[in-house]
Parts: structure tokens; sequence; C-alpha cells
């Protein structure tokens, strides 16, 4: 297990399991044992490594809701110092759209949505859009999941290799939830794949940054 929330897990598997099964999770730690029915939401291929006898997979998973025996779970194994919390200095993942949505942003129509993430997304429009600008993002993933309808603000914009297009990034805040909902739909119906290469250097980012609290507690110690 690389990291735990009250929302979902990623793993570190041998096995490949595919977006929308069902599966049981269960975890073990000391004395305490929780087990919990999850998605799978994504599951890559982490590295190709010939002398290895199986190939290792990334794997992200998703809870209905979240869960309060997690919760404790993770409360009791801080505590511990078996688990460090990395909500402070974590970023929120990236996932590309394997048919872009169809959308609208602002007096923009038609644009791409081309990534999403639960604060951000990426579109392609055909025409030139002014860094800074706030607009609604509108686009619909399906009719269980309906309309969504947010602001972003344009952060950075760049000409494509299309003639005439551009893409641009947008942040977005205060539509977590509904922008999560939407990813793991997409994700369970395979049209939505998680960024692994931002995924793999926020990993090494978040092993430096625990390997330095752990040298720094034992100095202290």
């Amino acid at each position: 297990m690389i990291d735990l929330s009250v929302r979902g897990a990623r793993l570190e598997l041998l096995e490949k399991f595919d977006p929308g099964d069902e599966v049981f999770l269960m975890i073990v730690a000391s004395d305490l044992e929780v087990t919990i029915p999850a998605t799978v939401l994504w599951c890559e291929l982490d590295s190709l490594d010939l002398s290895m006898i199986q190939d290792r997979y990334l794997c992200g998973l998703g809870f209905e809701k979240p869960n309060n025996a997690i919760a404790t779970l993770l409360d009791d194994l801080s505590a511990r110092g078996e688990a460090v919390r990395i909500e402070d200095f974590r970023h929120f993942d990236r996932f590309y759209i394997t048919a872009p949505l169809t959308g609208t942003f602002g007096e923009s129509a038609p644009v791409s949505v081309v990534d999403l993430s639960v604060r951000g997304a990426r579109i392609n429009v055909s025409s030139k859009i002014g860094i800074g600008m706030s607009a609604e993002l509108r686009f619909q993933v399906d009719e269980e999941t309906g309309p969504v309808d947010v602001v972003g603000k344009v952060m950075w914009a760049a000409p494509t290799t299309v003639p005439g297009q551009t893409t641009a990034g947008l942040a977005i805040s205060g539509a977590d939830e509904l922008l999560r909902k939407s990813i793991y739909r997409l994700c369970v119906r395979s049209e939505a794949r998680i960024d692994l290469d931002s995924l793999r250097r926020k990993f090494e980012a978040l092993r430096t940054q625990v390997a330095s609290m752990q040298l720094t507690a034992e100095n202290v110690a």
C-alpha cells in the first residue's frame, strides 16, 4: 500500500485489475483490521523490468463515501508513527481524458476538455484566450452524472500544433466533490487515465519528504 485516505487508496500490485472492478480491501495493521468495499478507478503498469519474474502495477481504489473506520485507523497509525500525513504537501492527481469531452468556456464554444483534476482542467479552444480571465466551464460526462458547471481561471495558455488552436490550463476551486464524481465516472468507464509520470514524480517527492522528516525525528531523539 502506497497511501491511504478516507476516500481511497493506492496500491502496488503484481496482478492487473480493470477499471470498474469491485473489490474488497482488507487492511491489517498491528491489532487493527478493516475491510471495505472499493472500486478500481485505474490500474497502470508501474515499470517494465525484464529481470523481474512478474510485472508491477500501480492501482487506484475509490471508496463510495468517506469511511470512518479508515479515519480511525489513520489516526491510530499516525499516533504510533506508522503513517505520515501528507495532505499539507500533496498535489492533486491529474487524469487524461481518453475521448476529450466537448463543452463551453464562457463565450468560447466548443472547447475540448483534455484533462481533469479536482482543482483544475486543461482545455483546447479554437480561439485566443487571455491569461487571468475567469469564466464558467460547462461539460457533461453522462446523463447519470449530469451537467458539470464550474468556474475556471486561466493560469496559462499556449498555441498547439493545430493552426488557430490554443490550449489552456484552468484553476478551479470550490468544486472538489463535483469534479471527483466526474473523474470517478470517467475512470470506471475507462474514459480517463491517470497521468502516471506526474504520479511517479509525486511519489518520489513524498518519499524524500518522509525520509527527511524521519531523519529529523531521529536527530531530535
